[in-house]
């Protein structure tokens, strides 16, 4: 892709909103050969054009780059199945439901992208991304929160980092890096698993020792042990289900340290602060401290390290899929937390 001043980028966007659908059809093909979060906002725009041959422009260069980056692909199929007709002239109605949705994810844009930006954008895409999450809210939850991490990890994010200690900054390091680690099994049942899981071989290698290598007797113990494998396999399905029981939590106030498998109710955001810490001894991350509120007001904190967080600000509604509570030693504070396998979804 080709180098370009962010200002020539910005020109560029400013005309997909000409008048004459020519000038926004080459604005399209300018756009692109470059990548740039603003770039796909103003191309989806475009994808709704009340000019055909400029829609089918925009079309086929976001079809284009979705193939070469998966990362933007939610992204592009959220508008897909949305009928866009007449949504140039639309205007978002002032009313609560609609003020309560579009506020956060205008904020968020503008968090991401930078005012400037965002105002060039914002104005036409805010109705389509109204329309888009009244057609599918679920779809668009996810595209949106992917979009975010994605934008998070390509700019500079506007957000006020605090400094820390280098004493704490080394425990937090320790603490992220705790929270990606497989912890399925505690000590004791990773001892007791291996205790009733001996070698098949070496028991049935020891019968022939002991019987002279009678095949009765050698065949009776594999009897034995087929039902004692199945018997083994039914209590580590049993374990398994257990294990990974979904955690459904409503009430935030009531999670404890080792919780697993947590799906939490809708999380109102109160507060977020933003703090770097070092991954590695030559990179850099950054993790987010949330304190949000359940659905009956009781207050709750969420951590999220390695750039998880990146996209959260105050007012937006959250809520956790697949996470697990720690007590941090760094903080003293039982928080919800979520490694690969887990994510946070904005609600909006």
């Amino acid at each position: 892709m080709g180098v370009m001043k962010q200002s020539e980028i910005e020109h560029l966007i400013s005309l997909t909103f000409d008048s004459d659908p020519e000038v926004r059809k080459k604005a399209a093909l300018e756009l692109a050969k470059y990548d740039d979060p603003g770039v796909i906002l103003a191309l989806l725009e475009l994808a709704g054009d009340k000019n055909k041959e400029v829609a089918e422009t925009a079309r086929k260069i976001l079809n284009e780059k979705k193939e070469k980056d998966p990362q933007i692909k939610p992204l592009t199929e959220l508008f897909e199945g949305v009928n866009f007709s007449g949504i140039e002239e639309e205007k978002v109605s002032s009313d609560e439901s609609k003020k309560k949705i579009l506020e956060p994810i205008e904020k968020a844009f503008v968090k991401a992208l930078g005012k400037e930006k965002a105002k060039r954008l914002m104005p036409k895409l805010m109705p389509k991304l109204f329309k888009a999450y009244s057609s599918h809210e679920k779809k668009f939850q996810t595209a949106i929160t992917q979009y975010l991490e994605t934008i998070g990890e390509e700019t500079e994010p506007a957000i006020e980092i605090e400094e820390v200690g280098t004493g704490e900054n080394v425990d937090i390091a320790r603490e992220a890096m705790l929270v990606e680690v497989d912890d399925l099994f505690t000590i004791e049942e990773k001892k007791l698993i291996e205790e009733t899981a001996p070698s098949f071989f070496r028991m049935l290698y020891d019968v022939m020792l002991l019987s002279g290598g009678d095949e009765k007797a050698l065949n009776a113990q594999a009897k034995k042990l087929k039902k004692f494998l199945e018997s083994q396999i039914n209590l580590a399905l049993k374990l398994a289900k257990r294990k990974f029981k979904e955690v459904k939590l409503t009430d935030i106030s009531k999670i404890k340290n080792g919780m697993k498998n947590i799906t939490t109710g809708p999380l109102f955001v109160v507060d977020v602060s933003h703090r770097e810490y070092p991954k590695t001894k030559t990179k850099k991350a950054i993790y987010t401290r949330v304190v949000v509120n359940d659905e009956e007001g009781k207050e709750g904190v969420i951590y999220l390290f390695d750039n998880r967080g990146k996209f959260i600000q105050p007012g937006m509604r959250i809520k956790v899929e697949k996470g697990k509570a720690k007590t941090f030693k760094f903080s003293g504070e039982t928080a919800i937390t979520v490694d690969k396998r887990g994510k946070v979804i904005a609600l909006f």
